[in-house]
């Protein structure tokens, strides 16, 4: 009778062992699959996060300047630490409360990433941004080279001071290239 119910508890363990090894292994193989369609989903939320980002790059207000020059200190390129005695001068094309591209005569190795501060004053307001290169372009001499800055490191209050910067600056330049119904001299001649 011990031996009969001793076969029985091995038998019923036996049983238990088996039922949570199929469900160990169902689980697994679930997860497996879940891991899967999750790892799929991340690549795409990534690729649609390209997408976006290109299409707010583009989409971001470009305010056109002239004649407005800026300088730039060299802070990293790539994970070296540069000496903060690298300064150079450059041309801002044109600027957005995300980034601005700029003109200069330097050969700046961007594929390995280039952070730099930009120093710059709009409207009499000085401002200091921590930038990253992100794009570059060269003229056909090679004489000049155009890149894209993207402002990484701006505190809310310098957000909001170029944000009213530009407004001014923009609702300046519409003023100016208005087309006026009337003028001093057509009123003259009525």
């Amino acid at each position: 009778m011990i031996l009969t119910l001793l076969y029985v508890i091995i038998a019923i363990l036996f049983i238990f062992n088996t039922f949570f090894t199929l469900r160990i292994l169902f689980y697994r193989k679930q997860n497996s699959n879940l891991q899967i369609q999750l790892n799929e989903l991340m690549k795409t939320i990534k690729g649609q996060e390209a997408k976006l980002n290109d299409k707010e790059r583009r989409d971001s207000f470009r305010l056109r300047l002239e004649n407005k020059t800026c300088e730039f200190q060299l802070l990293n390129v790539g994970n070296k630490n540069i000496n903060p005695l690298k300064k150079g001068k450059a041309i801002i094309s044109d600027i957005s409360y995300t980034g601005m591209k700029l003109i200069c005569p330097y050969n700046l190795p961007i594929q390995q990433g280039v952070e730099i501060k930009l120093y710059f004053n709009l409207s009499n307001r000085d401002f200091v941004l921590k930038s990253k290169i992100v794009r570059k372009e060269e003229y056909s001499d090679k004489s000049h080279y155009i890149y894209g800055v993207v402002f990484t490191e701006t505190d809310e209050r310098t957000n909001d001071k170029l944000t009213i910067v530009l407004r001014e600056i923009e609702m300046e330049q519409r003023r100016i290239s208005e087309p006026r119904l009337y003028t001093p001299n057509r009123l003259n001649s009525l």
